[in-house]
């Protein structure tokens, strides 16, 4: 397999997940990170707004929220990721690849406050590298940022052996599943 096919086998399986098995992981996967200790000490965390079947953290945002944690999602700008501050979805439109974002009037994040970044794949091998869109803008994000705790988000059926990782790609420091936690 070569990471073409990876990405369209992945993206087929997404396209077929139920909206009841997607609830579901949903909310395994944020029950499992608001056990982790980087979460609890977290006090600005990056998170994503799901699309095209991703595993939802709306959940994890909401309790992010009760617990004080500023939460910033990422608004493409010049084709890089730049965090804004998060605090209702009244303040979201949609921007490149149909992904919900925070609107340009919504606060920048100072990417040295942010202590965990939540991130989203088509997969993930057991390495801890992954698989987006082909398109680099974590990587290129997480090359600013090289001690930040990154955890990538995904179905049990997204972990693959490999996705062939190239010289660039930053691997994850964790990847939480509905089922467990990889590389802890």
């Amino acid at each position: 397999m070569d990471k073409d096919t990876i990405r369209k086998e992945m993206l087929a399986f997404r396209k077929k997940i139920g909206v009841s098995l997607r609830i579901q992981s949903a909310r395994k996967i944020c029950g499992r990170i608001t056990q982790l200790p980087i979460y609890h000490k977290a006090s600005s965390i990056l998170v994503y707004f799901s699309v095209r079947n991703e595993v939802s953290l709306y959940p994890l945002i909401e309790d992010a929220w009760v617990k004080g944690k500023a939460v910033s999602l990422p608004r493409m700008e010049q084709d890089e990721i730049v965090p804004r501050l998060f605090t209702s979805p009244s303040e979201l439109e949609h921007g490149d690849f149909h992904v919900l974002e925070p609107n340009v009037s919504c606060e920048k994040v100072d990417i040295k406050k942010i202590d965990l970044v939540l991130v989203p794949g088509v997969a993930f091998d057991t390495k801890g590298y992954r698989l987006g869109f082909g398109k680099g803008h974590y990587d290129r994000f997480f090359v600013h940022l090289p001690k930040v705790y990154k955890c990538g988000i995904a179905y049990d059926e997204q972990i693959v052996e490999t996705i062939y990782p190239e010289d660039h790609d930053i691997p994850m420091d964790l990847i939480v599943t509905p089922n467990r936690n990889i590389l802890e």
